[in-house]
């Protein structure tokens, strides 16, 4: 489809940040292509996503985003938001990434106010208790929940949800028994996709974010009786949620 908005009729739009990961594609496989919407970062995200099926937005193009007639409510679905990797740690190119995603969710809250707008967030259970070689990683996570929830504030009638799971698989990848334990994209993207239409909540997605969740907490507790914390950082070891998406398209 055409690489700049064109005007649809009044509905429902969806907009998917991210589109290139693996949650991404599983996200716009089950959305359709009616007034769904992915953004592109660049003119190698416009070619690579000339045949997703939705209509391909640029994050930097003039004009309305959503074209020129407004959908009666929006759904902003964040799939990647800040670095993926953390032992390749780029300050500087992760702000800008971050400043130019956080532009184009401000534009279409803007664009959509007055009307019902939710934004979902695909965060990690990382941010919420990072190990020590994680805290690059999760800080901008933290950093980019506490940004979008700001926008989100702005406007009266928009609200936001989080959501935190643990590894991320594809359904062929899941032929271990513990397998079970972690989230498909799949899964994900249908559970992002009932949240989006629901009340504004933060929840943990997996049974192995509970799991980490709780062995942070115990490991937490441990600090607390001795007064002393590890330092220990193991570079170049990919954490368990973002290990799968390396292995995509980003």
């Amino acid at each position: 489809m055409s690489a700049v908005a064109t005007e649809r009729a009044t509905a429902v739009a969806t907009v998917v940040l991210g589109p290139k990961t693996r949650l991404g594609a599983a996200l716009l496989a089950t959305t359709g292509s009616d007034h769904t919407y992915a953004v592109a970062r660049d003119d190698r995200d416009q070619a690579a996503l000339a045949s997703c099926g939705a209509t391909v937005i640029g994050a930097e193009a003039a004009g309305p985003l959503l074209g020129n007639t407004l959908p009666t409510a929006l759904r902003i679905h964040v799939c990647a938001l800040g670095p993926v990797h953390p032992e390749t740690a780029q300050p500087g190119a992760d702000a800008a990434d971050v400043e130019r995603a956080l532009t184009v969710v401000s534009r279409l809250l803007d664009e959509a106010a007055g009307r019902d707008v939710h934004v979902v967030l695909v965060s990690t259970v990382l941010a919420l208790a990072p190990a020590a070689d994680r805290a690059y990683y999760a800080g901008w996570k933290n950093v980019v929940e506490e940004e979008l929830a700001a926008l989100v504030a702005e406007h009266s009638s928009a609200r936001l949800s989080v959501l935190y799971p643990g590894r991320l698989m594809t359904t062929a990848e899941r032929r271990r028994p513990w397998h079970r334990m972690h989230t498909t994209f799949e899964r994900l993207a249908a559970r992002m996709t009932r949240t989006g239409d629901g009340p504004g909540r933060a929840r943990l997605v997996g049974l192995d974010a509970r799991a980490w969740l709780l062995t942070r907490s115990l490991s937490l507790l441990g600090t607390t009786f001795s007064g002393s914390r590890s330092t220990r950082r193991r570079h170049g070891v990919v954490g368990a949620t973002e290990t799968t998406e390396r292995q995509g398209i980003r």
